[in-house]
């Protein structure tokens, strides 16, 4: 009784989601001395601005700017550039990869995903930063407390479990048996603010992931594969990243291989989507 009291504060999970994405930012300028504010409000003005006229000139029923901002959060947790156009460019690349790069009637990238990617390997000053967190073990906590309440609402913890699973497995391996390192050498590695943000936020992006629980398993099992070696082969340092841009298209053969129901951010309807009109993106 007392977790659906909790979830009754917040009808939407996306409220959660913005709540909890919007700390973390506020945590970053305060106590970590991001103040890259100008930047903040180029990508917030591009992406509502986009979101915004997508919605005019698609006609979207109930068009919703949540998913905008939640996205705008996640750039400014995650995406670093010099130029301020290259902000612009990555928050209006996010929101129009929703209403251009679609396949049954959802998208297929996640939209913060496509456009850092895009930033990365089309311009020359986009980085992602996965050291400007720090390594405070507090605040790995505190991810994971508020993670779990917008997973649970969702019901997609498992992917989550799945990806992280896999990775600290494989590293465990690694790290400890094969090189006989000391047990926070590895800890370490899972304290990043980047890493957890990826793996609660980013991978669990409920309209892009399959929809079935098997196929959710199957999906972050392979994310975290493939982090593993981009980390440890490559010496990606943002192996997280293309990791889950290597795997997105395959979330299409594993809905083809395991049914399940399209999810709907909607309450009443929170799994099942039964509705011919355009629907809230």
């Amino acid at each position: 009784m007392e977790q659906k009291n909790i979830f009754k504060l917040f009808k939407d999970a996306r409220d959660f989601q913005i709540l909890w994405l919007s700390i973390f930012l506020l945590y970053g300028v305060w106590n970590l001395q991001w103040n890259n504010f100008a930047s903040y409000a180029v990508i917030f003005s591009a992406c509502l601005i986009t979101q915004v006229f997508c919605n005019f000139l698609l006609s979207v029923s109930k068009p919703s700017v949540k998913s905008a901002i939640i996205t705008a959060l996640s750039l400014c947790l995650l995406f670093s550039a010099n130029s301020l156009w290259t902000f612009a460019l990555c928050g209006i690349l996010s929101i129009a990869s929703k209403f251009l790069l679609r396949l049954n009637k959802k998208h297929i990238f996640n939209p913060s995903l496509f456009g850092i990617v895009f930033c990365l390997l089309f311009t020359d000053d986009a980085w992602v930063s996965p050291g400007k967190w720090g390594n405070e073990y507090l605040l790995v906590v505190f991810f994971i407390a508020c993670a779990l309440l917008v997973l649970l609402k969702v019901g997609r913890i498992g992917t989550s479990l799945a990806f992280l699973g896999t990775l600290m497995t494989l590293e465990f391996f690694r790290t400890c048996i094969y090189f006989n390192d000391n047990m926070w050498v590895f800890l370490q590695k899972f304290s990043s603010g980047t890493i957890l943000l990826f793996a609660f936020f980013m991978i669990t992006d409920p309209m892009t992931t399959p929809r079935s629980f098997k196929g959710r398993l199957i999906y972050g099992c392979l994310v975290g594969g493939l982090t593993f070696y981009l980390t440890n082969w490559l010496q990606a340092y943002d192996a997280p990243i293309w990791a889950l841009t290597i795997a997105t298209p395959f979330t299409i053969l594993i809905n083809t291989l395991f049914k399940g129901a399209r999810f709907n951010w909607l309450p009443e309807h929170m799994n099942i989507t039964i509705n011919s009109k355009k629907q809230v993106i």
